[in-house]
């Protein structure tokens, strides 16, 4: 057995932030640098995941399973499965599904206190629903302010400064559908020093528009 927190101090740099995610490492670092140090890291990763979240994931999964030595792994794979010439693919191509019995083994082996499962109510008429092109709060404040200013406002001209990685094109395009929802008929012209990012930009409105649309729109890409 491996106690989780232990195999996560294995990890170096690159993998936790591979754990975290490559975008909500590049957010964190611009709200904060020592965010992105490996402790904080570690922090930050079971407080968005947890520990049974991240098992319960077949990529930050595997990654984990790299992390054990090899008679650890050994000792995992015969737990689950039976011995294999090489425990780590072996462990990889298991699959692990929730409240089973091999899952149990799974959060047994390292040590995890599984949570207790929160029985709903038969009447119980509440529930998430999960946008398909959906903003984080920071995305959703700049959003705002952006409208009030050009929209509300009596300005014309307005600059949206993000960090890179802060996701400066998805809140741009959340503004552009408002607009467009809200004003018939309407033009949007999308300028960028590039053919590849003028193209970007006119696919992620192809996609934005698929969920928050409200007509049929053409786009048109003018290249020189």
């Amino acid at each position: 057995m491996v106690h989780f927190d232990e195999l996560l101090n294995r990890a170096d740099d690159e993998t936790l932030q591979k754990l975290v995610g490559r975008q909500a490492v590049t957010l964190l670092n611009a709200l904060d640098p020592t965010l992105i140090r490996p402790r904080k890291l570690r922090e930050v990763l079971i407080q968005l995941y947890n520990r049974v979240g991240l098992l319960r994931d077949k990529s930050t999964r595997n990654e984990l399973f790299d992390l054990l030595r090899p008679k650890e792994a050994n000792s995992l794979i015969e737990l689950l499965n039976g011995k294999a010439n090489n425990p780590y693919q072996a462990l990889k191509d298991l699959s692990f599904r929730k409240n089973t019995n091999k899952e149990n083994l799974l959060i047994d082996f390292f040590e995890i206190s599984k949570p207790k499962e929160i029985k709903k109510s038969s009447k119980d008429t509440l529930s998430y629903t999960d946008p398909k092109y959906s903003l984080f709060d920071h995305q959703r404040k700049a959003a705002e302010k952006v409208k009030n200013l050009v929209f509300k406002g009596d300005r014309r001209r307005t600059l949206l400064h993000m960090p890179t990685g802060s996701g400066k094109t998805r809140t741009t395009m959340n503004i552009i559908s408002d607009y467009l929802r809200n004003n018939e008929p309407a033009i949007i012209i999308w300028l960028a020093y590039s053919e590849e990012l003028c193209e970007q930009a006119a696919t992620e409105f192809e996609k934005s528009w698929s969920y928050l649309g409200n007509r049929k729109l053409l786009v048109h890409r003018l290249i020189q």
